[in-house]
């Protein structure tokens, strides 16, 4: 993954005010890179929102 990509997983952990706080492991298979950090991106999304419903508009706003 190249650092921009990198950064756009940090974003969506500041959106939700959860970074340094919690620990991503990711495990993507097929499909290129790009297709790849999206798919990383809406998983990190839907986990956070897993975690508290109420993330959902913030999320939203960043378009996580």
């Amino acid at each position: 993954m190249t650092e921009i990509e990198k950064a756009i997983f940090a974003d969506s952990l500041k959106a939700a005010e959860k970074l340094g706080q919690l620990d991503v492991w990711v495990r993507v298979n097929g499909g290129g890179t790009t297709g790849q950090a999206g798919a990383i991106v809406l998983g990190i999304a839907r986990a956070l929102e897993a975690i508290n419903p109420n993330l959902h508009g913030a999320l939203s706003e960043g378009g996580y």
